[in-house]
């Protein structure tokens, strides 16, 4: 749990450095959220789609939001590097965090994998047909086949033909 203070840039005078405001981001690794204590805003880790940071330490965020279609874009600049790279340790997301050898980050981005359940699916019934073919001698006498009236060759064919339907 960390809380890190950092200057936002999202408006063009913030990036150029004209206005100054700051954000305080907290951290929570034991309910995987993040807080944006200016606005008393909680949102979940999950709902990052996308993050990019820079060499520069500037850090952008996008966010789903449950309450409006469009994304929520998060643009925030760190003080120091070592800030930068505990943030991104502290969300526990496994991200690879580049360093040179002076220790400048360098730039990076990451996203999540989206699962969609049929992938998920298709990929586990896939695996227990190559399962099945490959290993016949595995199957008890008893389940020898799914039809007792059919040999283990069609009733192979008839579980890859409802597959193909399903999915």
């Amino acid at each position: 749990m960390g809380i890190y203070y950092t200057k936002k840039c999202s408006t063009l005078l913030e990036k150029v450095g004209f206005t100054r405001k700051y954000m305080a981001i907290e951290v929570c690794p034991q309910d995987q959220s993040l807080v944006f204590l200016n606005t008393n805003e909680r949102v979940p880790v999950d709902a990052i789609t996308k993050i990019k940071w820079e060499t520069n330490l500037k850090l952008k965020m996008v966010l789903t939001t449950a309450a409006s279609t469009t994304d929520k874009v998060c643009c925030v600049r760190f003080e120091q590097s070592l800030d930068l790279q505990a943030f991104l340790r502290d969300l526990n997301l496994d991200i690879p965090v580049e360093v040179d050898n002076g220790g400048a980050i360098l730039s990076g981005t990451y996203a999540p994998r989206p699962y969609r359940a049929s992938e998920r699916a298709s990929e586990v019934l896939a695996s227990i047909l190559d399962n099945m073919r490959s290993n016949p001698r595995r199957r008890n006498s008893k389940s020898a086949s799914f039809d007792r009236g059919s040999t283990g060759r069609r009733s192979l064919e008839f579980l890859r033909g409802a597959a193909s339907r399903t999915y």
